[in-house]
């Protein structure tokens, strides 16, 4: 498996070469604007050079050269990202305090915070869907699961394989889900029960979101 681990490049003069200076600066007032983290590495496969990917207390995030991370992401530290996985746009990762793991093929849509408290590390399973805005703290997410639009879920709980998360439900500390349950409502609570066949159109967001992270990645290429 190869991995991306801060590739040595002039990526400011490459731009300058090849956009202009203009362009940067155009870029760098956008970014501004927005609150984005400006500066970054942009490694092989179409990684912006806008997203923020940062070592802490001397641990540097691992990323899969097969994962795709979106213009204005956030990563730093003890994180592992990998194959196939996606960040999207505005999404942080923040692994200052314990370990952050993200499965292969899991999407972790636009704006999500994914962050840790000290004995409760953050590992997301293969081929999960997170949603735009969810917060998943501290946690453990296995395979096959779908957290919905602006879920939370909070430290020591644990989504177990092939459960559903619905949009805005709040999972408390310690909380545990599953296999195959769908929760709902702030505190979550069981709405549903099915089996592993009853679950497969649950995972149809992960594989479109596979299809997606090809079109982006193609689209941030055709722009730099």
């Amino acid at each position: 498996m190869k991995l991306l681990r801060y590739p040595e490049r002039d990526w400011m003069s490459d731009q300058v070469r090849h956009e202009g200076v203009g362009y940067l600066v155009a870029r760098l007032i956008l970014n501004i604007t927005i609150s984005r983290p400006i500066f970054g590495i942009r490694p092989i496969h179409g990684m912006s050079i806008f997203s923020m990917i940062v070592p802490y207390k001397g641990i540097q995030p691992v990323i899969h050269e097969e994962a795709f991370i979106a213009e204005g992401v956030v990563v730093i530290g003890n994180v592992e990202i990998k194959a196939n996985a996606s960040l999207w746009y505005g999404t942080v990762v923040r692994g200052d305090i314990e370990s952050i793991v993200v499965g292969e093929k899991t999407n972790i849509q636009d704006n999500c915070t994914l962050h840790t408290e000290y004995e409760f590390p953050l590992k997301i399973g293969n081929n999960v869907s997170v949603g735009h805005n969810a917060v998943v703290h501290g946690c453990i997410v296995e395979d096959d699961c779908l957290i919905g639009i602006g879920a939370i879920i909070l430290n020591g709980a644990h989504i177990k394989k092939g459960s559903v998360v619905a949009a805005g439900s709040v999972v408390r500390e310690g909380q545990v889900v599953g296999p195959y349950q769908m929760v709902a409502g702030a505190p979550a609570k069981v709405k549903r029960e099915f089996d592993a066949e009853r679950s497969k159109p649950f995972l149809q967001p992960a594989k479109n979101y596979l299809r997606h992270a090809a079109g982006h990645r193609e689209i941030d290429i055709r722009s730099k």
